[in-house]
């Protein structure tokens, strides 16, 4: 699908929200949606209005849309691809198994940490004054009325078995994740299925809001397996509704925005039945077979257990965005819709609608005012999110009685025509109060005066019909914490911003609300902790001398004279940093565009640096040394240091990494050394700096490949480190060198802030879905462990050894190759480290110790005789022994005594190499063979006429001619023919035996042959021939010319010259060989430029 789909969301928050969960098989690009939104929001800028001392967007979702940029802002990679909705699942599980096989191999005390004792301070349930967070769902088991589970926004599954008064969380064994949806069995209440994801948080900061699909439990949740829909890559889906067929538990379906899924088998293998982009799904009370489901504008029924669906006429107008639906067992032909309109900007109401003939037809009961999804207790207001929020409920006893739930909770009494305001956040007159943005509502079957409601606050229940709401999140540590900051004395006092539930101070056990909105970060001053700062989103500063009692506004930038971005927003970030000067903590430091800075001494705020942040460009983070003068702060396009208190400033050009710094720590005594962590999944998530980060050193090997958080030092350790992550705490030191799991007994959960309370030897991590934790330091004073080689060997020869030996001291040892010895001796070459641990347990792991062998190289010889490979020598043609391709910096030592790299050798034999590097490692050949070969017998070249027309040779393996002692080219067979050019050289053939071994004929003298042969046979006659004693020469000159006459054997040897001059052209000449013995003659006769070569026998 185009990308257009998604970014028409910018039109309107409805859209935006719309957009966000479109049909579609990839998510947007980051920086593609941010830049619509900011196009829209320039156009459209964020207006508020104040209730109640709290300032809440007329419309437009500004505050949702940040929270949403804010948190996927760190997260998505350099290019803006967001990543793998299974890739906290996946790594944490791929490391956990490595982790394990680490400790097979190790031993379980040589990896893992001594347990930290992890305990939840809170908020276990809603701080006066506020609530406990974010609760999506509630789901009530159809014949255990009292069993309740609720799905969060990012602190997973909880189950109450008591109707709400305690609660258990039932997910923490998975990574942290958004439940939009929870069904369980009536016949196995141990059978639980979960939506994963979180619908409704779609925009609004969700760590986890689109779905990996949906899990199942046979254990009532103590254990979680994927069942067969599951989404591992990032495919945008998000589940909004999950149900079970209330007769065959088997039968599931799940409400997503590219369809509907029907599973038969309980999940193992689900079908699209339906698609489209749906919001609610409801079974018809009285027939398990009927469903309807809702899309966009459209309501669908299925009659066939929602194997086939069809639209619904329902007449609602197309500008329709979301639909939420209910039915009542006391009239089970009734189906409600509360709709949300997408094109105004807001999700404000746009009707109820009612069917009384099961969806057949519909009818308008309600429209426009009282705005009954709205904040105001008379209805005429325009702050609606139905985007966000958007619920309904039907007592199961009186189809009149119809509750919805929006920011507020309104009630109608005559089946949806009149409404009135039955809860509000906002303190409306006469009416209780409930936590604002109402996510569910479900009312008892057994009970219809219980309702039970999911809002953003926490868990709600009213006993009587609405009348009253009572908080029953009590128990619930589902609190999403920006920061946290602690009493540095007092360790009952710890103060932490919040989404949703604003910031919240634990004093003395006790939580309270201490300043509304959404809490950010916040400060308690170290020396004179009745100073505490607290934030709210954009750069809004609030200050406190009372320890955190009560907080007066401090600063914004609008207070500084800096104008709104275009979005219309203060020109700060979302989670705005802000430090004190540990040396002068009456010195402050709040982070915008640039630094600014504000002191007892100059109690007006400076701007002390120009980075020249341009757009939304904002710092995310200051960190400042002890001594006040090492300075770092960074936003998206890089970080800056300041090593002269703020005065000047350099870009650092050099921190490694891909992603975005979210840390920097510096050491408290030594500004130089400093650490910064990288957010994003690559696997370079720590590295650490002795020069103040004009260089680095990767620190991250046993860390997963998930966003790092935050990071603190422990100060007066062997250089100890913790950091929180995606999935709980890591920490490492010079003991441990990698990084090792700390978070036993730690929900896996995102962890977004982490301090050392030193009076009470505490580490706190304030986490996003699971409130305040406190678990023990990490004790140990672990000691480097080093290994030392025996004379510093580690580079040997095979064959040799050497000897690793540990530093003494330690109670136990286990090496990597599985010995418990302080010393072992090393045969094989590999990777050799050590684990250690003291006398109180604490591990250590030595450094790697790379142990090489060196292998002898093994020469290859290669005998070749004439260039050619061999193993053959023949007497007078020896054979060449070469190793091939051997560096000359080898010694070369043959069993001949030679030392040169090749020999020539003559005699047959057995002959080797020994090859000797320069570690004096030793290597020796594979014996080679040399054979000795026989010559072939001398060759007699014959002919098949008595003009050597063609020479034939001797039987043999191979042949080769020669002209003259020159081999002729591809004269290689038996039978040669002399070419004209060759007539009167002499010709020998060289044959050859299998062996190669060869010897040459003597040589013959070439005769005519040819083309010509029967026209020099008339020109010149020798008769008779043969003869016994004469022979006429006939001869007919083709001019006159002196003429020669040369006879010689048939070997070259001449025997006689005749010389006379003819005195005609025709020529007879008597020529004697009565002196001559028998044999054969050959005789050349020439004339001017002629030659002519006759053949003559003697008898």
């Amino acid at each position: 699908m185009k990308l257009s789909l998604y970014l028409l969301l910018f039109l309107s928050l409805g859209t935006l929200s719309n957009a966000f969960s479109q049909q579609t098989e990839t998510l947007p690009n980051f920086f593609e949606i941010q830049k619509r939104a900011n196009d829209y929001y320039s156009k459209h800028p964020v207006k508020t209005k104040s209730i109640d001392g709290k300032e809440i967007p007329e419309a437009g979702g500004m505050a949702q849309y940040m929270r949403w940029e804010w948190f996927w802002q760190q997260r998505v990679s350099p290019d803006g691809q967001f990543p793998d909705p299974m890739v906290i699942y996946n790594e944490t599980a791929r490391h956990k198994a490595d982790q394990l096989r680490r400790q097979k191999k190790y031993g379980e005390s040589m990896l893992s940490a001594k347990s930290a004792n992890w305990k939840q301070l809170g908020p276990i349930g809603p701080a006066n004054g506020t609530g406990a967070g974010r609760v999506n769902r509630v789901h009530v088991n159809p014949d255990i009325q009292n069993v309740i589970w609720i799905g969060t926004a990012a602190g997973g599954a909880w189950v109450s078995k008591d109707n709400g008064d305690t609660w258990t969380p039932k997910s923490d064994g998975i990574p942290s994740i958004g439940i939009s949806d929870i069904v369980t069995t009536a016949t196995n209440p141990n059978l639980v299925y979960i939506a994963t994801g979180d619908a409704d948080g779609l925009i609004t900061a969700s760590p986890h809001p689109y779905s990996v699909g949906v899990m199942s439990s046979n254990d009532g949740g103590t254990t979680w397996l994927p069942t067969g829909l599951t989404w591992q890559t990032s495919n945008a889906r998000v589940i909004s509704r999950l149900l079970m067929s209330p007769v065959k538990p088997e039968i599931l379906l799940a409400c997503t925005n590219n369809g509907i899924y029907r599973t038969e088998d309980g999940g193992v293998k689900w079908t699209m039945v339906q698609s489209g982009n749906f919001n609610d799904m409801e079974y018809k009370p009285d027939n398990p077979s009927t469903l309807y489901a809702s899309a966009g504008n459209r309501i669908y029924k299925s009659q066939n257990e929602g194997k086939t669906w069809q639209a619904l006429v329902a007449n609602v107008p197309s500008s329709i965005y979301r639909i939420a639906l209910a039915v009542t067992l006391d009239d089970p032909e009734m189906v409600y819709a509360v709709c949300t309109f997408s094109s105004d900007g807001s999700g404000g109401f746009a009707g109820f609608y009612s069917s009384s003939d099961a969806g057949t037809s519909w009818t308008l009961k309600a429209s426009g005012f009282p705005n009954i999804l709205g904040s105001s207790a008379d209805g005429l207001d325009n702050t609606q999110q139905g985007w966000y929020n958007l619920c309904i409920a039907v007592s199961p006893t009186n189809a009149e009685e119809i509750y919805v739930g929006g920011v507020s909770i309104w009630k109608s009494t005559n089946g949806g025509t009149t409404w009135n305001l039955n809860a509000s956040g906002y303190n409306a007159p006469g009416k209780p109060y409930i936590h604002p943005d109402i996510h569910d509502l479900v009312i008892s079957e057994d009970n219809s005066s219980i309702i039970y409601s999911g809002c953003d606050g926490g868990f709600y229940t009213s006993f009587d019909k609405g009348k009253s709401w009572n908080d029953m999140s009590e128990g619930l540590g589902i609190m999403q914490l920006y920061g946290i900051t602690s009493h540095p004395n007092d360790p009952t006092i710890v103060i932490g911003g919040s989404q949703d539930n604003g910031t919240n101070r634990w004093k003395g056990g006790t939580w309270s609300s201490v300043l509304g909105g959404d809490g950010m970060l916040c400060l308690l001053d170290p020396q004179n902790p009745s100073i505490a700062y607290a934030s709210q989103y954009h750069g809004s500063i609030y200050h406190s001398t009372n320890g955190g009692n009560t907080f007066k506004f401090l600063m914004s930038p609008r207070t500084v004279g800096l104008p709104n971005d275009a979005r219309g927003n203060a020109a700060a970030a979302w989670v705005t940093p802000i430090a004190v000067n540990p040396a002068l903590t009456s010195t402050v430091y709040v982070g915008f565009a640039d630094v600014w800075r504000r002191s007892a001494a100059v109690p007006t705020w400076t701007k002390i640096s120009s980075f020249g942040g341009v757009g939304t460009n904002y710092l995310s983070y200051i960190t400042v040394s002890n001594d006040g003068q090492y300075m770092f702060a960074g936003n998206q396009s890089g970080a800056y240091r300041s090593i002269n208190g703020g005065s000047t400033w350099e870009s650092l050009k050099t921190i490694p990494g891909k992603g975005n710094i979210s840390a920097i720590e510096i050491h408290p005594t030594n500004p130089n050394r400093i650490w910064v962590t990288i957010s994003g999944y690559s696997n370079s998530k720590v590295f650490s700096s002795e020069d103040a980060g004009s260089s680095w050193v990767n620190i991250s090997d046993g860390l997963p490949s998930i966003p790092i958080n935050c990071i603190t030092y422990q100060k007066n350790s062997p250089d100890r480190l913790y950091v929180g992550t995606e999935a709980g705490v890591y920490y490492r030191d010079n003991g441990t060198v990698q990084w090792i799991p700390y978070s036993e007994g730690l929900p896996n959960v995102i962890v977004t802030d982490v301090e050392i309370h030193y009076t009470s030897n505490k580490l706190r991590v304030g986490t996003f879905g699971r409130g305040l934790w406190e678990g023990d330091l990490v004790t140990c004073n672990s000691q480097p462990v080093t290994v030392t080689a025996l004379l510093g060997k580690i580079t040997f020869c095979e064959g040799d050894s050497t000897i690793l030996t540990a530093k003494p001291g330690f109670v136990t040892y286990k090496w990597s190759n599985g010995a418990t010895t302080p010393s072992i001796t090393v045969n094989n070459q590999g990777n050799y480290s050590v684990h250690v641990t003291d006398a109180n347990g604490c591990p250590s792991v030595s450094p790697t110790t790379v142990i090489t062998v060196n292998s002898p190289k093994i020469a290859t010889i290669r005998g070749t005789r004439n260039g050619l490979t061999d193993s053959l020598t023949c007497p007078g043609s020896p054979l060449i022994l070469d190793p091939g391709l051997i560096s000359s910096t080898f010694i070369f030592r043959w069993n001949t005594g030679d030392t040169t790299k090749k020999i020539t050798v003559s005699s047959p034999g057995i002959y080797t190499l020994t090859l000797i590097n320069s570690l004096g490692c030793v290597g020796v050949s594979l014996p080679f063979r040399v054979y000795l070969d026989t010559i072939p017998t001398k060759p007699i070249i014959t002919s098949n006429g008595a003009l050597f027309d063609t020479l034939i040779a001797p039987t043999a393996m191979k042949y080769q001619w020669y002209i003259d002692d020159v081999p002729v080219a591809g004269a290689t067979s038996q039978h040669y023919t002399p070419t004209q050019e060759a007539i009167g050289k002499k010709a020998t053939v060289a044959v050859y035996n299998s062996g190669g071994c060869s010897t040459t004929s003597d040589p013959v003298v070439v005769g005519t042959s040819g083309v010509d042969e029967e026209k020099e046979a008339q020109s010149v006659r020798l008769f008779p021939n043969p003869t016994e004693n004469w022979t006429t020469l006939a001869m007919n000159l083709p001019s006159l010319a002196p003429v020669t006459v040369s006879i010689s054997t048939i070997d070259g040897s001449n025997v006689q010259t005749l010389e006379f001059m003819p005195d005609a052209l025709n020529v007879q000449e008597k020529i004697s060989f009565k002196e001559y013995p028998a044999g054969a003659y050959i005789i050349t006769i020439k004339s001017g430029v002629n030659t002519w070569i006759r053949k003559i026998v003697k008898e």
